[in-house]
């Protein structure tokens, strides 16, 4: 009975595809179960014609647990709008879970996990199982492709995804599901082997586990380690390197494969080298000026004079507004011993005093800042006003004035020092009252910047830099000035406003930190011209 209720299948399939048109090389002549006519029906890839079933790349999501394979298909026709057929020998469940596919890609994986075979009639889609199909064309189904489905552990499914589809056939198929890192794949048995074989490579708790890794303590001598963490973190091999940071020892503790480990040490050394240092040699003078000279030292006259050192000009800035009385702060250089000569030069314009020669070391590209002077201090009245009391809280504040000098240097590597220069010089001239009773100073201030570049141990010499000085001068006869009323004819008052130029020496030295320098000086001779300097 078997056997005939197989033969009336034969008869019926074979009735019902014979006549229709669209198969591959269909024969209207030939009987319609010769073998050879039916070889080439459109199966697999080839009945799943996306221009005929424009349906199939719908985009469906799938959750099925032990569903009947009949009701899949009826919800993937339903979904697709596609026309299937199955036969009578279609059977199974489906579990399958996938997120955002198409039906088409999900049809596969159904009809291959399951042993079917597919064939197109017409606008129709035939399902009946891979027994079923040899039975009638005496050949196995033509789809070459198995399946296999499994969820990630520990991987990344989009990942493991990227890497798969490098190994893929042009027949295979491969469907992610990121949600439940889930994948499915069809292809062909050999590409499938070395896909399964890549996943359980790649699927362990950490991938480095499966790589052979080296770690290393990095201890640094000059930089922070926190400075230099996100420069190295990018020279480490992907998912595998790592580095931790440890602030109490000021070191790097790094993890990566032994091939990369002379590669980040070569950084982290450039990182950790030993940042130069500049010293700097500095001398504030003020020249209390003659009478003559009370608009400033010509230092033009100076620069072309052959009676003094050598003083090259590169810049001049203005600082005062006033064009009828316009100053300027003049920049210029000097040879490397000549700082004893021009400061003994600097007393022929007037009495010419050293105000202080503070000496400092700075970082490179580091702001060093030098005051000379001193701080007011002043007195500010804060009022807090509650329900029924009022307090009043006093608080003292500072200003600096003084000569103030800002330096930053930054050194090339031909030996050569750009120095940031920003001189500035205050002066108390006044003072105002509050409604409080408080004195707050009244500060005139003068300033300039400039950018200079020198040679290692090149003086620059900074001048123009006026100021105007009060000296009250009193005077009394002994005793007599003291009595009352009468003590004021033997008393003499006087207030006598001197100008003042002030004239800064700096010496740029390129040091490691290990080198000790002392003040710099000049046995050059000063020969005092013998005509008036102009």
């Amino acid at each position: 009975m078997r056997r005939a209720r197989v033969g009336v299948w034969v008869l019926v399939a074979a009735a019902w595809a014979a006549p229709l048109p669209g198969l591959a090389r269909a024969s209207q002549t030939n009987p319609p179960l010769a073998a050879p006519e039916h070889t080439e029906q459109p199966t697999g890839q080839e009945a799943l014609d996306e221009a005929l079933f424009p349906g199939l790349s719908t985009a469906i999501s799938l959750d099925l647990r032990g569903m009947d394979v009949i009701e899949v298909l009826k919800f993937l026709a339903t979904q697709g709008q596609l026309n299937i057929v199955t036969s009578q020998e279609v059977q199974g469940r489906v579990t399958l879970v996938l997120t955002d596919v198409s039906v088409r890609d999900a049809l596969d994986i159904v009809l291959v996990s399951n042993g079917l075979a597919v064939e197109r009639r017409g606008k129709i889609l035939y399902v009946m199982s891979g027994a079923l199909y040899e039975q009638l064309y005496g050949t196995r189904y033509s789809d070459p492709r198995q399946s296999w489905t499994g969820t990630l552990t520990y991987a990344n499914a989009s990942q493991v995804g990227a890497l798969l589809a490098s190994l893929k056939s042009p027949v295979g198929r491969i469907v992610i599901d990121e949600p439940t890192a889930t994948l499915a794949i069809l292809e062909v048995p050999n590409v499938l082997e070395h896909m399964q074989a890549l996943i359980a490579s790649v699927d362990v708790p950490s991938i480095e586990r499966r790589l052979p890794t080296r770690t290393k303590t990095f201890p640094l001598r000059f930089a922070k380690a926190e400075d230099v963490q996100s420069a190295v973190e990018t020279a480490l091999t992907k998912d595998v390197g790592k580095l931790h940071l440890d602030k109490r020892s000021n070191a790097l503790v790094i993890t990566d494969m032994p091939s990369r480990m002379p590669e980040i040490e070569t950084l982290v050394r450039a990182f950790d080298a030993k940042t130069p240092q500049v010293y700097i040699e500095s001398s504030i003078l003020s020249v209390t000026l003659r009478d003559e000279f009370d608009t400033g030292i010509n230092w033009r006259w100076v620069s072309e004079s052959k009676h003094f050192p050598t003083i090259d000009i590169t810049n001049s800035l203005p600082i005062d507004t006033d064009a009828a009385n316009a100053i300027q702060v003049v920049i210029g250089t000097i040879a490397k011993n000549d700082v004893t000569a021009t400061i003994k030069a600097l007393h022929h314009f007037g009495d010419t005093k050293v105000l202080s020669s503070p000496h400092i070391a700075v970082m490179n590209n580091e702001d060093a800042k030098i005051l000379v002077g001193k701080r007011e201090a002043y007195v500010t009245t804060t009022v807090t006003q509650a329900q029924s009391t009022a307090t009043t809280a006093e608080t003292i504040e500072f200003i600096d004035v003084g000569v103030k000098l800002f330096v930053t240097p930054t050194i090339n590597d031909l030996g050569y020092v750009t120095l940031k220069i920003r001189p500035e010089v205050s002066t108390k001239t006044d003072e105002l009252e509050t409604a409080n009773g408080n004195t707050i100073p009244i500060v005139e201030t003068s300033e300039a910047e400039t950018k200079i570049l020198v040679k290692d141990g090149t003086t620059v010499v900074i001048g123009g830099l006026m100021k105007d000085t009060l000296t009250k001068t009193r005077q009394k006869v002994p005793g007599l000035g003291d009595v009352p009323l009468v003590g004021m004819l033997f008393k003499n008052y006087s207030d006598q406003i001197k100008k003042e130029e002030l004239v800064i020496l700096l010496t740029p030295h390129i040091v490691s930190g290990d080198e000790f320098f002392g003040p710099a000086s000049s046995t050059a001779r000063v020969d005092w011209p013998d005509t008036p300097i102009p």
